[in-house]
Protein backbone atom coordinates (compact mmCIF):
# COMPACT_ATOMS: atom_id res chain seq x y z
CA UNK A 1 0.00 0.00 0.00
CA UNK A 2 2.95 2.23 0.67
CA UNK A 3 4.57 1.20 -2.76
CA UNK A 4 1.49 2.07 -4.44
CA UNK A 5 0.76 5.44 -2.82
CA UNK A 6 4.82 6.19 -3.15
CA UNK A 7 4.16 5.92 -6.84
CA UNK A 8 0.90 7.80 -7.48
CA UNK A 9 2.72 10.56 -6.05
CA UNK A 10 5.83 10.42 -7.81
CA UNK A 11 3.74 9.66 -11.56
CA UNK A 12 1.27 12.68 -10.52
CA UNK A 13 3.69 15.65 -9.62
CA UNK A 14 5.85 14.35 -12.78
CA UNK A 15 3.06 15.08 -14.65
CA UNK A 16 1.71 18.21 -12.71
CA UNK A 17 5.37 19.87 -12.92
CA UNK A 18 5.32 18.40 -17.20
CA UNK A 19 2.04 20.55 -17.36
CA UNK A 20 3.28 23.41 -15.36
CA UNK A 21 6.95 23.40 -17.61
CA UNK A 22 4.80 22.84 -20.82
CA UNK A 23 6.84 19.24 -21.01
CA UNK A 24 10.42 20.62 -20.17
CA UNK A 25 12.79 19.16 -18.01
CA UNK A 26 14.61 22.04 -17.75
CA UNK A 27 12.83 22.99 -14.66
CA UNK A 28 11.60 20.01 -13.14
CA UNK A 29 12.10 20.11 -9.34
CA UNK A 30 13.07 16.70 -8.05
CA UNK A 31 13.07 17.81 -4.42
CA UNK A 32 9.06 18.57 -4.73
CA UNK A 33 8.32 15.46 -6.16
CA UNK A 34 10.60 13.44 -3.38
CA UNK A 35 8.18 15.92 -0.95
CA UNK A 36 4.92 14.45 -1.91
CA UNK A 37 6.24 10.74 -2.35
CA UNK A 38 7.49 11.25 1.18
CA UNK A 39 4.32 12.36 2.53
CA UNK A 40 2.55 9.80 0.34
CA UNK A 41 4.23 6.84 1.41
CA UNK A 42 4.85 7.46 5.03
CA UNK A 43 1.53 9.67 5.94
CA UNK A 44 -1.21 9.35 3.28
CA UNK A 45 -1.06 5.45 3.24
CA UNK A 46 -0.41 4.77 6.95
CA UNK A 47 -3.37 7.10 7.82
CA UNK A 48 -5.85 5.70 5.45
CA UNK A 49 -4.43 2.26 6.47
CA UNK A 50 -5.73 2.97 9.72
CA UNK A 51 -8.78 4.90 9.14
CA UNK A 52 -10.91 3.20 6.71
CA UNK A 53 -11.47 0.28 9.55
CA UNK A 54 -11.93 2.81 11.74
CA UNK A 55 -15.03 4.03 10.10
CA UNK A 56 -16.32 0.67 9.05
CA UNK A 57 -16.44 0.04 12.99
CA UNK A 58 -17.98 3.13 13.70
CA UNK A 59 -20.79 2.96 10.81
CA UNK A 60 -20.66 -1.06 10.52
CA UNK A 61 -22.77 -2.69 7.47
CA UNK A 62 -23.29 -6.26 7.53
CA UNK A 63 -25.60 -8.34 6.32
CA UNK A 64 -28.81 -7.89 4.79
CA UNK A 65 -30.60 -5.98 6.85
CA UNK A 66 -27.89 -3.78 5.39
CA UNK A 67 -28.86 -3.32 2.43
CA UNK A 68 -31.86 -0.40 2.73
CA UNK A 69 -29.92 1.00 5.42
CA UNK A 70 -26.69 1.22 2.91
CA UNK A 71 -26.63 4.34 2.02
CA UNK A 72 -27.54 5.74 5.46
CA UNK A 73 -24.29 3.98 6.20
CA UNK A 74 -22.18 5.21 3.30
CA UNK A 75 -22.95 8.98 3.67
CA UNK A 76 -22.04 8.71 7.14
CA UNK A 77 -18.89 6.96 6.46
CA UNK A 78 -18.31 9.63 3.73
CA UNK A 79 -19.69 12.47 5.96
CA UNK A 80 -16.96 10.97 8.60
CA UNK A 81 -14.02 11.48 6.52
CA UNK A 82 -14.64 14.65 4.46
CA UNK A 83 -15.77 16.73 7.93
CA UNK A 84 -13.72 15.15 10.48
CA UNK A 85 -10.44 13.77 8.48
CA UNK A 86 -10.00 15.96 6.10
CA UNK A 87 -9.07 19.04 7.81
CA UNK A 88 -7.01 17.00 9.72
CA UNK A 89 -5.23 15.59 6.30
CA UNK A 90 -4.64 18.74 4.42
CA UNK A 91 -3.45 20.75 7.64
CA UNK A 92 -0.94 17.40 7.63
CA UNK A 93 -0.50 17.81 3.93
CA UNK A 94 0.14 21.76 3.75
CA UNK A 95 2.34 21.79 7.19
CA UNK A 96 4.47 18.79 5.94
CA UNK A 97 5.13 20.71 2.45
CA UNK A 98 5.77 24.04 4.39
CA UNK A 99 8.69 22.47 6.61
CA UNK A 100 10.07 20.42 3.71
CA UNK A 101 9.93 23.70 1.63
CA UNK A 102 11.13 26.14 4.48
CA UNK A 103 13.50 23.76 6.37
CA UNK A 104 11.33 25.17 9.81
CA UNK A 105 8.14 25.41 11.24
CA UNK A 106 7.65 29.71 11.40
CA UNK A 107 5.60 29.56 8.27
CA UNK A 108 3.15 26.24 9.12
CA UNK A 109 0.23 28.99 10.52
CA UNK A 110 -0.01 31.21 7.73
CA UNK A 111 0.28 28.58 5.05
CA UNK A 112 -2.36 26.09 6.82
CA UNK A 113 -4.51 29.09 7.26
CA UNK A 114 -3.71 30.51 3.35
CA UNK A 115 -4.24 27.02 1.54
CA UNK A 116 -6.59 25.55 3.30
CA UNK A 117 -9.80 27.67 2.26
CA UNK A 118 -8.93 26.35 -1.27
CA UNK A 119 -8.07 22.74 -0.89
CA UNK A 120 -11.23 21.60 1.17
CA UNK A 121 -13.79 22.77 -1.46
CA UNK A 122 -11.70 20.57 -4.29
CA UNK A 123 -11.07 17.57 -2.24
CA UNK A 124 -15.19 17.75 -1.20
CA UNK A 125 -15.93 17.81 -4.76
CA UNK A 126 -13.84 14.87 -5.87
CA UNK A 127 -13.25 12.55 -2.62
CA UNK A 128 -16.88 12.54 -1.82
CA UNK A 129 -17.93 10.78 -4.86
CA UNK A 130 -14.96 8.87 -4.85
CA UNK A 131 -15.42 7.92 -1.23
CA UNK A 132 -18.97 7.52 -2.02
CA UNK A 133 -18.20 4.53 -4.09
CA UNK A 134 -14.95 3.39 -1.65
CA UNK A 135 -17.42 2.78 1.29
CA UNK A 136 -19.96 1.21 -0.97
CA UNK A 137 -18.31 -1.14 -3.77
CA UNK A 138 -14.35 -1.80 -2.60
CA UNK A 139 -13.52 -4.76 -0.50
CA UNK A 140 -11.78 -2.95 2.80
CA UNK A 141 -8.54 -4.72 1.38
CA UNK A 142 -8.28 -2.73 -1.89
CA UNK A 143 -9.18 0.57 -0.49
CA UNK A 144 -5.56 1.92 -0.84
CA UNK A 145 -4.74 0.52 -3.85
CA UNK A 146 -8.23 2.09 -5.12
CA UNK A 147 -7.34 5.42 -3.51
CA UNK A 148 -3.53 5.39 -4.80
CA UNK A 149 -5.02 4.88 -8.47
CA UNK A 150 -7.46 8.63 -7.81
CA UNK A 151 -4.56 10.20 -6.39
CA UNK A 152 -3.13 10.12 -9.98
CA UNK A 153 -5.59 13.10 -10.62
CA UNK A 154 -5.87 14.34 -6.95
CA UNK A 155 -2.19 14.66 -6.80
CA UNK A 156 -1.53 16.84 -9.61
CA UNK A 157 -4.42 19.16 -7.52
CA UNK A 158 -2.20 18.84 -4.70
CA UNK A 159 1.35 19.12 -5.99
CA UNK A 160 -0.11 22.70 -7.14
CA UNK A 161 -0.16 23.28 -3.47
CA UNK A 162 3.47 22.42 -2.70
CA UNK A 163 4.90 25.79 -3.04
CA UNK A 164 4.76 28.56 -0.88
Amino acid sequence: KMLTNLLSAIIADVIKQGIEAGCSLAVYDPSRTAALAIFGAGVAAPIAHQWFPVLDRVFPMKGEEDLQRGGQVVAKRVAADQLFMTPIFMSLFLAFMSVWETGGVGHVTARVARDLPAILPLNWLIWSPVHAITFSVVPERLRVLWISVVNLFWGTVLSGFSRL
